[in-house]
């Protein structure tokens, strides 16, 4: 092959990819663009392990709210994240006996807390806005989000701070 021969084929072949390149583009999409177009529309998804069992899901209530929900091996809630018939934004956790044990929430006014709750499901702490009857009243006291209240194991307020009132 001579020299002009040899120059002919590679500015052939120069040409042919790029005009081959610009056609490709025409007739078919990038994956790019392929990718871009798809998406899944659901009420829920399930992960399950090897098992087959429900791990984790993401889902919307019956009263359209989000949620993710983490479970054990035993198929019991562990985790919930998510929004709550009542307006309340949530972060919970459970024991392994399926009982909450830790909250934190955002009320749909704002307000946010900081549950702590014993084995037998009673409240022994909160840390945050706080609503609660006083003795002798029927109207409900708002605690501003500093406040915190321990409760003894009878169910009694034992710490209050700031403190608002005496006992």
């Amino acid at each position: 092959m001579t020299k002009r021969q040899m120059a002919i084929l590679v500015v052939l072949a120069i040409l042919s990819g790029f005009l081959g390149g610009a056609l490709a583009g025409r007739w078919a999409p990038g994956p790019a663009q392929a990718a871009a177009d798809k998406y899944v529309t659901a009420n829920a998804f399930h992960l399950v392990d090897q098992q087959g069992q429900l791990r984790a899901g993401l889902l919307i209530s019956q009263e359209g709210h989000p949620a993710l929900v983490f479970y054990d091996a035993a198929g019991k809630i562990k985790t919930f994240l998510g929004r709550q018939d009542s307006g309340r934004s949530s972060l919970t956790f459970y024991d392994p006996n399926g009982v909450v044990r830790q909250q934190l929430e955002v009320a749909a006014n704002g307000d946010p807390s900081l549950s702590l709750f014993d084995a037998k499901s009673e409240l022994r702490a909160i840390l945050g806005t706080v609503y609660f009857k006083k003795p002798g009243f029927s109207e409900m006291e708002r605690r501003p989000e500093g406040s915190l209240i321990l409760y003894t194991p009878a169910g009694r307020m034992s710490v209050e701070l700031p403190a608002v009132y005496s006992k």
